[in-house]
């Protein structure tokens, strides 16, 4: 690496650093871990190319990526901070004490993935689904690098070595066969109706947070919150104790053909 490489090293870090210290002064932070993650992870690894000069603004990001050849989004970091506190992910007492099983619906970039493998440590079992496959690939690509990395470096999460980016949509998992997670993070805007789908991939105890919306006419525009959700029981007798947290505006969930077909017919009856 040549000395501009370390410069540009720098700086980035300092940025992470800045960043960090910015959402902890604003209140958006208040957990020292989730800051400390902020400030390890280079979230202008994320960024698509040409869009490195935004990477360190607390507002969310949405471009082209030529590279990948898909379309990129990051949340705001502030959002961002508001789900990892909410999620808990460095809870060794909801699970003996051992590492927690993470799920990531609407993976997206990555990013989100990056900053929850620093809390939730190594040999977590950690999930993420992505529909998009380009962006699936992308991101897999992008989390295998930091895993890579020197251990202590910049950058790196080596944490990551275990997390798998499956290419496939929520709907598609067969959710009684499937794996039960500790904590769950949905990346798009669900309805309340996917909560119950959501809920099943939960163990008991387990925690889900996300952008759900209301069920209006349509199925299009309806209010969003993130909400977190905590399993209480289990079996037919399960329960959950709802919070909910901030508004929030996501890109909504990718419905099957078939609702999608069904959201189209209640629009032209609109």
């Amino acid at each position: 690496m040549d000395s501009s490489d370390d410069d540009e090293l720098r700086t980035d870090e300092d940025a992470a650093a800045a960043l960090s210290r910015r959402l902890v002064s604003r209140g958006s932070c208040s957990s020292s871990r989730v800051a400390a993650a902020f400030a390890r992870v280079d979230r202008s690894k994320f960024v698509p190319r040409g869009h490195e000069a935004c990477a360190w603004d607390d507002a969310p990001l949405r471009a082209w990526d030529d590279v990948s050849d898909c379309v990129v989004h990051l949340s705001a970091p502030s959002i961002y901070a508001a789900a990892l506190e909410a999620l808990d992910l460095d809870a060794p007492e909801a699970n003996h004490g051992g590492s927690l099983s993470f799920l990531n619906v609407g993976s997206g970039s990555g990013y989100f993935s990056a900053l929850a493998a620093t809390l939730l440590g190594p040999g977590a079992v950690h999930v993420c689904v992505e529909l998009n496959a380009p962006l699936a690939d992308r991101s897999r690509a992008r989390l295998a690098a930091l895993a890579a990395g020197g251990r202590g470096d910049f950058g790196s999460v080596p944490e990551l070595a275990h997390a798998r980016v499956v290419c496939c949509s929520l709907f598609d998992l067969d959710v009684d066969a499937s794996l039960k997670f500790d904590r769950i993070y949905v990346g798009a805007g669900a309805r309340a109706r996917d909560a119950l789908l959501v809920g099943r991939l939960l163990k008991p105890g387990g925690v889900v947070v996300g952008p759900f919306e209301e069920e209006v006419a349509g199925g299009r525009g309806a209010p969003q919150a993130l909400l977190r959700a905590t399993r209480v029981g289990d079996g037919a007798a399960a329960a959950f104790d709802v919070h909910e947290l901030i508004p929030v505006q996501f890109a909504p969930l990718v419905r099957p053909p078939r609702e999608a077909r069904d959201d189209d017919d209640d629009d032209d009856d609109d």
